[in-house]
């Protein structure tokens, strides 16, 4: 469950490649090859499908107010007739005057639903939590381990998220503790799981200078595993498609491998 392969251009006809005997279903003259690795897992596709549904809306609604920080009905009916909304069009004129070409701009600004809270056992399983207390207890109790001022943020600009790998010179890693504390010893806010849950959930609002990246983390949030140890999450591009995976604090963090940053006001 730790490493979920997903891409909005994916259909539900595909799935994981997993193998398995197939059979055959001839209708109107055409074989059809039916198998396991044909089949999605519903729930996990359904659950994703709803996510980006939300998503939708509410840049819609964000539209409503600003049409350059979010989606139009324009936009909408482009993606029904499964054209892109963003491509370059020419604005119709008067015949008397020379066209204009204008090019809608994608929207930067990624609204957060704060309504809802970051479930680590959709992700991870039974057991995992967010981290509670100081990070030489065992985690499960006091105030959970977030930083305070990203929970208060419902809407993030991507434009302004800036990466940090918080190394010095020379240094080619550093030891996830000691990097937490230079993180959090920097006035900059760190993106939390539910910006990576977001994202997650819809895609094409990842920053696309990104997919050069090693690791893009999120030390928001620090998280407990069932054993007691403390984890971040972190998103990464590989082969054409976005992945999520989660990273030990008591492991090394190399250069490649940032934190997801936005300057505080």
């Amino acid at each position: 469950m730790n490493n979920f392969e997903s891409s909005l251009e994916t259909t539900p006809t595909k799935s994981g490649g997993q193998t398995g005997q197939s059979k055959e279903d001839t209708a109107m003259g055409e074989t059809k090859v039916v198998g396991p690795d044909l089949t999605p897992d519903w729930e996990k596709w359904l659950d994703k499908e709803d996510g980006i549904i939300r998503e939708i809306r509410r840049q819609f609604r964000l539209g409503l107010k600003d049409p350059g920080k979010g989606l139009t009905l324009d936009h909408g009916q482009t993606f029904v007739e499964h054209r892109n909304p963003f491509e370059t069009k020419v604005a119709v004129q008067k015949p008397t005057r020379t066209p204009a070409i204008t090019k809608p701009t994608l929207p930067q600004i990624l609204a957060v639903d704060r309504s809802r809270k970051f479930d680590p056992v959709l992700f991870f399983g039974v057991n995992w939590t967010i981290w509670r207390g100081s990070a030489d207890g065992l985690g499960l109790e006091g105030e959970e381990d977030e930083d305070q001022r990203v929970l208060a943020l419902t809407q993030i600009d991507l434009a302004e998220v800036r990466l940090e790998n918080t190394l010095r010179r020379r240094e080619g890693e550093v030891q996830g503790e000691e990097r937490l504390r230079r993180l959090k010893a920097l006035a900059d806010i760190r993106l939390d799981a539910l910006v990576f849950q977001t994202l997650w959930e819809i895609m094409v609002l990842i920053p696309k200078s990104w997919r050069r990246v090693g690791r893009v983390c999120f030390d928001g949030t620090i998280l407990r595993s069932p054993g007691g140890r403390r984890y971040v999450l972190y998103l990464y591009f590989s082969g054409g498609l976005w992945y999520w995976n989660y990273s030990p604090l008591s492991g090394g963090f190399y250069t490649p491998w940032p934190s997801a940053l936005l300057t505080a006001a």
